[in-house]
């Protein structure tokens, strides 16, 4: 009987190409958010009056971008739950603050909420590609239920052949 070698903790993981690509962006979405907050590209990005508000909401939502890529081989349900919750606030708060600066924007208001609006879906995009690493599914209930009851059977049967 040949021995399987042992794996590294989330060597699995990293075999699906998809989650491979979720990685991928999940750290393209963080450093776009955070190149966005470094280097202004346009006059609306600095949000008037809001700036610093908008610059602490990007500022902790790439940072959590970029902890649930160090986490999903970890714990990929937290990954993609992170991912997901995250850019689907980080895309309601870039169409919130476009909303808000709109009338003192000038009429580029809704390229502003493009700073916000692409990491973010491209950080929901990351989520939804994050599964289970190859080999580690879910297993039913009413499996476990016919193992245990075979394995209460097992043991039954090893007590009485014993006695």
């Amino acid at each position: 009987m040949q021995v399987p070698k042992p794996t590294r903790y989330g060597e699995k993981f990293y075999r699906s190409r998809w989650n491979n690509l979720a990685l991928i962006l999940a750290v393209g979405a963080a450093m776009l958010t955070y190149a966005f907050l470094t280097w202004p590209i346009a006059v609306p990005q600095g949000h008037g009056d809001l700036g610093p508000v908008w610059g602490v909401v990007a500022f902790i939502a790439a940072g959590t971008y970029l902890y649930a890529a160090w986490k999903a081989d970890m714990n990929w349900r937290l990954s993609r739950m992170i991912l997901l919750i995250a850019g689907g606030i980080h895309v309601a708060f870039g169409v919130l603050m476009s909303l808000l600066i709109g009338p003192a924007g000038e009429g580029l208001s809704w390229l502003s909420g493009l700073y916000d609006v692409i990491p973010g879906i491209i950080a929901i995009v990351a989520g939804v590609l994050t599964h289970a690493p190859s080999g580690e599914r879910p297993t039913p209930e009413r499996v476990w239920q016919q193992l245990e009851e075979r394995k209460g059977a097992e043991e039954h049967r090893q007590r009485t052949e014993g006695a």
